[in-house]
């Protein structure tokens, strides 16, 4: 029997897979169709059964801890936190909105706001496509929420101070001149606060700037 003192304190295991998926009578098309059905097979037989045993043991060790990881794991725990953040973002959209409708008074003008917002991300995308999507692509998520809300209500107090106008294109020249110097100047200093992260070596901090 082993001294406490030679007890292990951790244990690691690797598993590796060998799959076969086609032959050398197949051509290269369905050598390629064949792999992809694999490949798919494979992530839903980790994805379905074999994460949920996992998790599920985890979940029972009181005195033991238990860590695992690989390509397909590792891409499905980020789906499934990023779609919970995503709940939460739609969460906060629709509280930000009812509170835009409380105080522009306009359900019309609260929605129309935030379709200028979010088709700011499709525009980025085309005038800067980017290879692939990372991390730092659904930030953009939080980030638009965060920063453009302010402006609107910048634009939007500013149009009421502009009440005492008579004419249209004298309140909107008013609002426009007024408001814009202001989120300019938080514009810039935000933008500048982003470009700075270019000089992180982190890949997403790196994206994002």
């Amino acid at each position: 029997h082993a001294s406490p003192a030679e007890t292990p304190s951790a244990i690691r295991t690797q598993f590796i897979f060998l799959l076969a998926y086609a032959s050398n009578t197949d051509s290269m098309v369905e050598q390629r169709e064949k792999m992809s059905k694999m490949k798919e097979d494979y992530s839903s037989f980790l994805t379905e059964e074999v994460y949920p045993v996992i998790s599920r043991v985890r979940s029972k060790c009181e005195n033991t801890r238990i860590f695992f990881t690989g390509d397909v794991f590792d891409s499905y725990e980020f789906d499934m936190a990023l779609y919970t953040d995503i709940k939460w973002a739609i969460g906060s959209i629709l509280f930000v909105t009812f509170y835009m409708w409380l105080h522009i008074g306009s359900v019309r003008v609260s929605i129309g706001c935030f379709v200028i917002i979010f088709a700011s991300a499709p525009v980025a995308y085309v005038l800067t496509p980017a290879e692939k999507t990372s991390v730092a692509s659904f930030m953009s998520l939080f980030l638009i929420t965060v920063i453009d809300i302010d402006v609107i209500f910048i634009f939007a107090d500013f149009w009421e101070q502009s009440e005492g106008l008579e004419c249209m294109d004298a309140r909107l020249a008013w609002m426009i001149w007024r408001a814009g110097k202001s989120c300019l100047a938080t514009t810039l200093t935000t933008s500048l606060s982003f470009f700075a992260n270019l000089a992180s070596c982190l890949q997403p901090l790196r994206e994002s700037g």
